[in-house]
């Protein structure tokens, strides 16, 4: 019962690709009460994962991937940047800094990368006849599945019930025997990326502070997360 848009053509330039793609008459997935945020999320990011497992060696080529590489090449650039934009939080962001630097090793013993959609939010999910649409996927990547998973948390992450169901998930689905620093560096570049950008309303002003608090251990609201009764916070 879910779907993407059908492409029906393409128009190129020097500098542009439009795709033409299928209308879809329907409604945004945050105005019906059928889902729950949660399970519009759940639902759309293990329909990423089946695509993402069912193409080609060739078709997934065509597609940026976000492994260790160039997580790390990029990671300096956002801390600089975050460190700019937000300097009532450099304190921060230095811890993170470290967090990161601890989870160095860690990170090389990850492989598995999956399809991610990396702005996945209800308006980009729509309703129409019993069936959901997963829209803008121009800023799909491969990369890990934990770390879309963050993205999504990060843009609710004052929602307390929300968040919460989101940390159950990522336990259940993905942090099956893996290790932990990993995991809090992955969860401090994706609070620092959220720091690099402007705010446009209070609410996610105060979602992209409380994540990054939650990332480096000091979140006001949670002093320790259990995942797997394995404490993630303060390991």
């Amino acid at each position: 019962d879910i779907k993407v848009p059908k492409l029906l053509g393409t128009i190129h330039s020097k500098k542009s690709l439009l795709l033409l793609t299928e209308y879809i008459d329907g409604i945004p997935a945050d105005r019906s009460d059928k889902y729950s945020k949660f399970e519009i999320y759940r639902k759309s990011s293990h329909f990423l994962r089946f695509l993402g497992d069912r193409m080609t060696k060739r078709e997934r080529s065509k597609i940026s991937k976000r492994n260790l590489f160039s997580i790390f090449m990029l990671y300096p650039f956002l801390l600089i940047t975050a460190m700019l934009t937000k300097p009532r939080h450099s304190a921060s962001l230095v811890k993170g800094l470290f967090i990161v630097l601890k989870s160095l090793p860690s990170f090389l013993h990850q492989r598995e990368i999956t399809l991610g959609h990396r702005d996945l939010h209800p308006r980009n999910v729509i309703l129409s006849n019993n069936t959901m649409y997963l829209i803008d996927l121009e800023f799909c990547i491969f990369s890990y599945e934990i770390y879309d998973l963050f993205i999504i948390m990060r843009n609710n992450f004052i929602d307390k019930n929300f968040r919460e169901m989101m940390l159950n998930e990522t336990a259940t689905s993905v942090l099956t025997k893996v290790d932990l620093k990993w995991v809090r560096g992955l969860m401090v570049i994706c609070a620092t990326h959220m720091m690099t950008v402007d705010c446009p309303t209070p609410r996610d002003k105060r979602n992209s502070i409380e994540f990054l608090n939650f990332s480096i251990g000091e979140n006001k609201y949670l002093y320790e997360i259990e995942f797997k009764n394995i404490p993630i916070i303060g390991v």
